[in-house]
């Protein structure tokens, strides 16, 4: 896209100054051009009229393009961060969890316990589908 504006600019910038120094020249005051010359140096600085408009219209064309491209871009950058950041929020409480009970120190709650390691697991599992469902039913997926 960028690379079609810039050919756009380039022509335009040759085409523009055609058609002024075509009109210049069918309206010179010399003999040696006639009439039939006159309107046809008039046909053609028309059609490079024609052609700056339709040059000018590319380039506008391709900016929107190129706008609008961005704009999708920056849409699939902000979705991706905010999957990305909903992923971490699911597995902060797991981590804080899993390494509170993963050091090796006296005074954890249940940690005699044959079946803490079940209850841990459980905690961790609920904490995930809790978040989730939340995020689910505030519609942040999707």
């Amino acid at each position: 896209v960028t690379k079609v504006r810039s050919t756009a600019i380039g022509y335009r910038r040759f085409v523009q100054p055609q058609r002024a120094a075509l009109e210049k020249l069918a309206a010179l005051p010399c003999d040696w051009l006639h009439d039939d010359d006159r309107l046809h140096l008039n046909a053609a600085a028309d059609r490079a009229a024609r052609m700056a408009e339709e040059l000018e219209a590319i380039r506008e064309r391709s900016a929107l393009m190129h706008e609008a491209l961005t704009d999708l871009r920056a849409e699939q950058i902000d979705s991706r961060g905010l999957l990305i950041s909903i992923v971490a929020l699911i597995f902060l409480p797991l981590t804080f969890l899993t390494g509170l009970y993963g050091m090796n120190v006296e005074g954890l709650p249940f940690a005699k316990e044959p079946w803490a390691f079940d209850l841990i697991g459980g905690v961790c599992i609920a904490i995930a589908v809790g978040i989730i469902g939340y995020f689910s039913v505030k519609r942040w997926f999707g």
